[in-house]
């Protein structure tokens, strides 16, 4: 890996000083979901700090690419993805840090409290653990947090499904 790659540490503060000022709207719920949902049926996902949480998602990763043009990779070992819950009535998407040799598409639910993996597109060898899986970084915009994924798949609910993966593997 190139010498210019970020660490974590390098997007943890790229995302809190030049990322979430851009988000001008409430954290969460606010006035632009009542005008905005209904145009995100028909044009889908427009890159958008103040969007829905498919916006905010979109423009991190386009942001994350200017910020750092050369790749999507970390010194660490990472890469940029998205995290996808899936709850019983609605549904909520953010940017998670991947390690490189798990970045594929891999979908968990709660049971008894802990992860339980469902699907995967990648080798089962390479799919993450509850250990590793709960400490990803999640760079939530629409929320306007970063934490890892333990607290924030919490906040969402005790139960639901997430999947993680590239944004190619939710396209």
């Amino acid at each position: 890996m190139a010498s210019s790659d970020p660490s974590l540490g390098d997007v943890d503060a790229w995302f809190d000083k030049k990322v979430l000022p851009q988000r001008t709207a409430s954290a969460g719920f606010s006035l632009n979901r009542i005008y905005k949902s209904p145009a995100g049926l028909f044009k889908g996902n427009e890159a958008d700090a103040n969007g829905l949480c498919g916006d905010a998602a979109s423009y991190v990763l386009e942001a994350y690419g200017k910020a750092y043009p050369k790749t999507y990779t970390t010194s660490d070992g990472y890469l940029l993805g998205v995290v996808l819950w899936e709850g019983l009535v609605l549904n909520h998407i953010a940017n998670v840090m991947l390690p490189k040799d798990s970045a594929f598409k891999q979908g968990f639910e709660k049971k008894a409290g802990a992860p339980v993996p469902l699907t995967s597109s990648g080798p089962k060898a390479k799919l993450l653990g509850y250990a590793s899986l709960i400490k990803l970084r999640v760079y939530d915009l629409y929320y306007k947090t970063r934490t890892t994924l333990g607290p924030w798949w919490d906040d969402r609910d005790e139960g639901g499904r997430i999947t993680v993966g590239l944004e190619s593997d939710f396209t």
